[in-house]
This record gives C-alpha cells, sequence and structure tokens, in this order.
C-alpha cells in the first residue's frame, strides 16, 4: 500500500486512460483520497467505513475509470487482499475435520472455498471458535464489527476492477462463481456430515425441505451460527448473480441459474432459522453493513459523508485539490 501515493502523483500528468481516454484527472484523486480514507478506517477500528470505501472505488472504476497504473495496482491488491481474508483450501478443512461443512459447490474439484465460517463472529461468540486468531487470518486488521461485512464490497470492487481491465470478462475469476462455501456449523455425531452438505444444494425441492425441518431440530446455538452464515452466504450469492449475469462465455449461463436457485432456497432456510429463534436470547439480527440508509442510492455521497463526519477533507467531485504537490503515501495495513 505504500507506492499508492507516489504512483497516483507520477500518473496525474499523463493523457492515457484504461479506456485510450485522457486521463481523468479528478477520477484519479478521488481515488487517492478513497485510499486515504481507508488509512482513517483503520484508526477508527471500523469494519463498516472499511465496507463503505470499498463501495465507493468500486462505484468510481465502473462510472469514471481510472488511469491503467492505478487500476492495475488496485486490481492486484484487492485481488491479493480477498483471497487472503476469505478463501482457503478445501485440503485445509478436510485437514482439520471440517471438510463436511462445505456446501454449495457448482464443481467438486474446485479446491478453493469462501470461508464464512471461521470468519463468523457468531460462530466465536458461542464458542465454535476458541479465539480472535482460528477466527481472523493474520493480515487482517483488528477492526470493531465483523470481517464479513466487507465480503459483499470487496466483491463488488475485485469484479469491477476486472471488468475494467479484461473488456467486460470476469474469465480469469469465474472460479469464485463455482467454488463451494464453508457454512455449515461443525456437526453432531448423529448427522450425516456428506448429506447434510448434500441437501443444502440439492436440485429436489422435496429434499431442501425435509433438509430445513431437519435442521430446525438442531440446538438454538447451532441454529444461531447457521442462520448467521446463511445470510453471509444468500448475500454472496446475491454478488455472484450481479456481477457473472452479463458474461457470455460458453456455460456461464447454466452456472448463474444454479446460483439463483440455491439463493432462494438459501433465503428461505434463514428465515425459517431466523423465525425459530425468535424471541430467544440468540434471535437473529442481521448485521448493519454497507451504505448509511439515507444514502443508499448514492455510493459517492455516502462514503463522503461518512469521512466528514470523522473528520476528513473529501474534495467534491470533479473539483481539483488546491494543493498540488506530492500526494503522501500510504500505509494500507492489510485492507489494501
Amino acid at each position: 500500500g505504500r507506492e499508492a501515493g507516489e504512483e497516483a502523483d507520477s500518473q496525474a500528468g499523463t493523457s492515457t486512460s484504461a479506456h485510450g481516454q485522457p486521463a481523468n484527472v479528478h477520477a484519479l484523486r478521488r481515488g487517492v483520497q478513497l485510499l486515504e480514507m481507508l488509512v482513517d478506517a483503520g484508526r477508527h477500528q471500523s469494519w463498516a467505513f472499511v465496507s463503505m470505501t470499498y463501495d465507493e472505488l468500486a462505484h468510481l472504476v465502473e462510472s469514471q475509470g481510472l488511469h491503467v497504473q492505478l487500476l492495475t495496482w488496485l486490481h492486484e491488491n484487492v485481488a491479493s487482499t480477498f483471497a487472503a481474508l476469505f478463501l482457503c483450501d478445501r485440503e485445509e478443512l478436510d485437514g482439520q475435520g471440517q471438510g463436511g461443512c462445505v456446501a454449495l459447490a457448482l464443481e467438486d474439484d474446485e479446491p478453493a472455498v469462501l470461508d464464512i465460517l471461521r470468519r463468523s463472529k457468531d460462530a466465536a461468540d458461542v464458542g465454535l471458535l476458541c479465539s480472535e486468531e482460528q477466527r481472523l487470518p493474520r493480515e487482517a486488521p483488528r477492526l470493531r464489527g465483523c470481517l464479513l461485512a466487507c465480503l459483499p464490497s470487496l466483491m463488488r470492487l475485485v469484479q469491477a476492477c476486472e471488468k475494467a481491465l479484461a473488456q467486460g470478462s470476469l474469465a480469469d475469476i469465474d472460479a469464485l462463481l463455482v467454488c463451494g462455501m464453508h457454512v455449515l456449523p461443525p456437526l453432531s455425531d448423529d448427522d450425516d456430515v456428506a448429506n447434510n452438505a448434500d441437501a443444502l444444494a440439492h436440485a429436489d425441492e422435496d429434499v431442501r425441505l425435509a433438509h430445513t425441518s431437519h435442521m430446525l431440530q438442531w440446538t438454538p446455538t447451532r441454529r444461531r451460527v447457521a442462520c448467521s452464515a446463511l445470510y453471509v452466504a444468500a448475500n454472496w450469492v446475491r454478488e455472484l448473480v450481479n456481477a457473472f449475469a452479463d458474461q457470455r462465455a460458453p456455460g456461464m449461463r447454466p452456472r448463474v441459474l444454479r446460483r439463483v436457485d440455491q439463493l432462494a432456497h438459501l433465503e428461505a432456510c434463514m428465515l425459517a432459522l431466523g423465525k425459530s429463534l425468535a424471541g430467544t436470547p440468540l434471535e437473529f439480527h442481521p448485521p448493519v453493513a454497507g451504505l448509511l440508509p439515507e444514502f443508499a442510492d448514492s455510493p459517492a455521497r455516502a462514503a463522503g459523508a461518512a469521512a466528514e463526519a470523522r473528520g476528513l477533507r473529501i474534495a467534491p467531485q470533479g473539483s481539483v485539490p488546491s494543493d498540488q504537490g506530492a500526494v503522501q503515501t500510504l500505509d494500507i495495513g492489510g485492507l489494501l
């Protein structure tokens, strides 16, 4: 992250953009301001603030574009950040006896797994994970709230950068569309691990309904952890559908449609579990994440307002800062 400031400053006078048009200096400076906001997020110790900044960066890449060198730097860093924070290897989970907790894969031979359960604060709170070190990867800064709040916004940023650099194609990250999710809580001895994972994504609706009924017999603790994880999984699948719906590569549309079908079941299952916990000490309340409600129709306004509330100087969209000196170097500290 330390190179971001010098990179942006060196490109401010260039005339070539990622789309072959004159460089958008205002968008370039706006990108630097957003990187500064990520530094501020670490100072304020808030994952919610990080999530809003990722959203605004994605909006900037999609709506205005960035210089190709800054965009390439951003793409490389967000891709590696995403992998470090949220992906694991199926063999790693198998070695820990949690391979049966992986579900919803479209291709069984895909080794990458979206690690939801071990990033879940709920799983840690009820004792399924013993420490923050088990819940968070070493690369993640220790901020307030839940790391999973950043998953949808970081995915939006990853796919926005990928599309900007690959003429709209997501072929290089299509493994995300098919990979499984570490989403089911550890099972009791009387559960069939393989059948439990298979039933969550089974093509037969009767099998899925029977599985939901079975989950409702779990202990309240396991139901709470499952409800929280399914909420994250549903949001993840929604992001996948939004990102890949416009892809025209062979075989892409059937995969997207399978994810749409899974989304409907995930939401139904989550609602059933949530209803079963209503009025109990473990009642499920979805975590607050993403944009401020009053600014939901404008990502730029949301991120700008959040920054101003924290005392940051954010120039209006389209303005040029009066200080034309060197841009301060940045240390993103695991956020990029």
